[in-house]
């Protein structure tokens, strides 16, 4: 053979399956005259055809004619390997029976860990798969925006950049914008619906794999009339009536007509479009963008598909032009990135924290269950040490015992992924329902599932079953035979290794709870600067059918609560602490020659900072006798007035950057948490709302008292029926909304709380067998001390005391692993706790608590015992 065929060979993986399938009288044959069509077709087609082809031929030899001269000839099968199999499983279900606490015990403790672990992998999934169904994923990046400033781009750019980037870049196959920051009523009939409007260009169809159950994306998108609605809204609208060709009416007055039924979107989309329209009409939905739709403001998304050769960084490196070339000159500081869209949803939520956390929960959980195994195995030797010496006795060799112990193990693996499976079915409801989630078990139509269970099913088998399969075909028949156990320092040593584990484990989980409970109760209830105690929201939100009626009833309502002597204070705004949209523009004053200042922006009245108890640090509030208010007045925070580097503030003029208007400002704000404290206070800047801009502003608060709240309401509640709208009226308070920021990591305190319950329960099923094992084992050395004259606490104690000293060692163990841990996670909060030393106490504490409880029945039992009974069979 020469050289180049030393070096070309057929794919390994096809050779390997013929020596396995193929019987050895065929293989030589076979494989030699496969091997010679290869090289020759190699030098005549080249070698990657010529491998597809190898590989095609070999599996045209899976016919039966092989598989039964296989089995016929083959070693692998024979009857006796067949028989010792059954006869493994029969000698299972015999113990099972025999020993049905146990069994129950281990069956249902490794289910238990089987169901949790299951529904961590189903979110896990779920979180990592975001967007991949999107055929051509890989080729797909969104357009970032970075100052020189920031470290991190941000996911929008100028309105009018793809066109021209499509224009200007061959690599660039398509792309599309994506605004979705435009909610409307739509209506049908007599139906009326408020919706998030999804605007897209043409190529958007081209860009990402959403299929149509009707109509044609591309060709839909290209008329400007047109509108594609998702499968949900479609029939919200017309029920079970054909949609195409439908028109549907939005509050804006535009009519379009239904061109495609968009088919339901998978749960872990990025995009979840309700109502597509084309991106060119969006002018007529936001009169603002004709402004704002420049070379500066940046509000959409922009997604592009790259052709197959073309390198994201190569391009990426060529940007810096274009943005000379087009951008507005107070915009040309910016970098555009290309950042893949893979990594999207992980940028947008930063759930990753939460998906390692639990891979980490699934982990323990896996661990602690294959130790109950094994403890719980080991605390059954006692009856089963004869059976092991009669097996050896009769000729069985240790790697048959080994095997038998390890099928056992598999089996009850399989018993407790079944139950584990139905479990998942049962609980998986509960579990959407706390994470606002969509999470389905397809077993058949998710192959990584299949893949998941069966590797989880045989690895829990092995893993669980391998020491006792050591334990007990180590055995001497000798020894076995009158009852004697392997339970020499070595084997005490594995045991309570096995017990620090898993206490570990626990201590690790439930200080870590501990410590995220602590770190929730800090945001809750740290000074937020400012006063949302007994202040009660209403929605102005209503979709008004008639504004100016709704303008006129709305300030009638506010004389009204103006006049109220047990009303402090009311005020409408369009932001409210705990909801400030993310609403950014960059400022800076005359003759800056600096980066511009990014500030968040809402509108707020004069009742706004008495209303919420915000300390005017300089200058005035806002007032409403001003007229000059409404045209030229602001009032920035603190972080404000840092970011440009002044003392003090009143009366200096900004301007939103490119723009000659000026704005004064009159009052500086203390830095108060309208956001959550996971975050910075950012620098912000309030404009003033007039009492004709009413029905512009979200929301009126109003300062009450808590004896007067139910009778405010309803008089709210009768004035706003007066009012014609299309949503009904509703209301909370601002400290229970506010806190609802916490939700999320709420939620996986409840899941990590959960999970570290399940992870104790089945520690303490193996404690409590090791503990009837040990009190066995020291049966005779009870009797001696009770015949010596020990009373039952020094007897209890002397069990206690050695598995106290275990549980103080996984204190000392995991400490300082859950410290790392907790400082990690510590490093999302803008505002983190201090460690507190008392938690580790109190952790030390329930553990050791847990650990008695655990092992008193058994010790107690022991020490009451009749010390008769144990010493006569000496």
């Amino acid at each position: 053979m020469s050289s180049n065929q030393n070096n070309l060979r057929p794919p390994k993986w096809i050779d390997r399956f013929l020596e396995w399938y193929l019987p050895d009288h065929l293989l030589e044959d076979v494989q030699g005259d496969l091997q010679e069509v290869f090289y020759k077709q190699a030098n005549e087609i080249g070698a990657e055809k010529a491998k597809r082809a190898y590989v095609v031929t070999a599996i045209q030899y899976i016919r039966p004619y092989f598989f039964k001269r296989r089995t016929r000839h083959s070693s692998h099968l024979k009857p006796q390997y067949i028989d010792m199999i059954w006869n493994n499983f029969i000698i299972a279900f015999r113990n099972f029976r025999k020993n049905k606490v146990h069994a129950s015990i281990n069956t249902l403790g490794m289910a238990i860990a089987v169901t949790s672990i299951l529904l961590i992998f189903l979110y896990v999934q779920h979180e990592l798969t975001y967007d991949q169904f999107h055929n051509k994923i890989n080729r797909i990046v969104v357009i970032g925006e970075q100052s020189k400033a920031t470290d991190e781009p941000y996911t929008r750019s100028v309105y009018p950049a793809l066109p021209e980037l499509l224009k200007t870049y061959p690599a660039i196959e398509n792309g599309s914008r994506v605004f979705d920051n435009q909610w409307s009523w739509i209506s049908a009939g007599d139906k009326d619906f408020e919706e998030q409007i999804t605007f897209v260009d043409t190529g958007f169809f081209e860009v990402f794999s959403f299929p149509l159950l009707k109509g044609d994306g591309p060709i839909a998108l290209t008329d400007l009339s047109s509108v594609i609605l998702s499968k949900e809204m479609a029939h919200k609208l017309f029920g079970e009536a054909d949609p195409m060709g439908q028109t549907v009416r939005f509050d804006n007055g535009k009519q379009l007509v239904v061109r495609g039924i968009l088919a339901p979107v998978p749960a872990n989309s990025s995009i979840e479009p309700k109502v597509i329209v084309p991106i060119a009409i969006l002018p007529d939905f936001a009169p603002w963008i004709k402004e704002a739709g420049d070379w500066y403001n940046s509000f959409t998304m922009a997604f592009l598909l790259l052709n197959p050769a073309t390198n994201a960084r190569q391009l990426e490196a060529q940007l810096p032009d274009f943005v000379t070339k087009y951008f507005a000159e107070a915009a040309r500081g910016r970098i555009l990135r290309l950042l893949p869209f893979e990594g999207f949803h992980k940028k947008q939520s930063d759930n990753s924290t939460y998906v390692y956390g639990l891979t980490c929960v699934a982990i323990f959980l896996l661990l602690v269950a294959c130790i109950n195994f094994t403890n719980l195995s080991i605390a059954t030797s006692l009856s089963r040490i004869r059976e092991v010496a009669i097996r050896k006795v009769i000729g069985s060799t240790r790697r048959g015992i080994i095997f038998g112990f390890i099928t056992e193990a598999c089996l009850i693996s399989i018993l407790a992924l079944g139950i584990g499976i139905l479990l998942t079915h049962i609980l998986l409801p509960v579990l959407n329902g706390l994470l606002d989630m969509r999470l389905q078990v397809d077993i058949w139509g998710n192959p990584l599932l299949i893949i998941f269970l069966l590797s989880l099913s045989i690895g829990i088998g092995l893993l669980a079953g391998i020491y006792p399969a050591l334990f007990f075909s180590a055995l001497k028949p000798v020894n076995a035979l009158k009852g004697k156990t392997a339970s020499g320092p070595g084997n005490v040593r594995v045991r309570d290794g096995l017990v620090v584990i898993q206490f570990v484990i626990a201590v690790f989980l439930v200080t870590g709870t501990l410590l995220v409970f602590d770190q929730i109760q800090f945001m809750k209830s740290a000074d937020l600067r400012f006063d949302r105690e007994n202040v009660l929201v209403a929605d102005l939100n209503l979709g008004y059918k008639d504004a100016k009626a709704a303008t006129s009833q709305i300030n009638f309502i506010l004389n009204e609560l103006a006049s109220n002597p047990q009303i402090a204070h009311y005020s409408t705004s369009q932001n409210i602490p705990g909801r400030y949209w993310q609403n950014y523009n960059s400022f800076l004053p005359p003759g800056w020659t600096k980066e511009p200042v990014s500030l968040r922006q809402a509108t707020v009245d004069a009742g706004y900072l008495p209303t919420y108890g915000i300390k005017l640090l300089e200058g005035r509030n806002f007032s409403a006798s001003i007229t000059s208010d409404t045209l030229q007045s602001v009032i920035i925070n603190r972080a404000a007035m840092q970011a440009f580097g002044w003392k003090t503030a009143v009366g200096k003029i900004i301007r939103t950057n490119g723009s000659n208007k000026d704005w004064q400002i009159v009052g500086v704000i203390d830095d108060f948490h309208y956001q959550s404290l996971q975050g910075t206070v950012e620098p912000l800047i309030h404009f003033f709302s007039g009492p004709a801009q009413i029905t512009g502003n979200n929301f009126l608060s109003i300062k009450v008292k808590p004896q007067d709240a139910a009778s405010l309401l309803s008089y709210l509640r009768k004035e706003w029926k007066q009012i014609p709208s299309r949503k009904e009226f509703s209301h909370y308070f601002v400290d229970e909304e506010f806190n609802k920021q916490y939700e999320r990591v709420e939620r996986s305190l409840s899941l990590i709380t959960f999970f570290t319950i399940v992870t104790i329960l089945i520690a303490c099923a193996g404690v409590f067998a090791l503990t009837s094992l040990s009190t066995h084992l020291r049966s005779k050395e009870v009797g001696v001390r009770k015949v010596l004259g020990a009373n039952i606490i020094s007897i209890v104690s002397l069990f206690f005391k050695d598995f106290v000293k275990l549980v103080l060692l996984a204190n000392l163990i995991a400490w300082p692993l859950v410290y790392y841990a907790i400082q990690l996670w510590l490093q999302n909060f803008a505002y983190p706790t201090s460690i507190s030393v008392w938690i580790f106490g109190v952790s030390s504490v329930v553990t050791i608590l847990i650990a008695l409880l655990t092992i008193s029945f058994q010790t107690i039992k022991a020490a009451l015992a009749n010390p008769v009974k144990a010493l006569r069979n000496e």
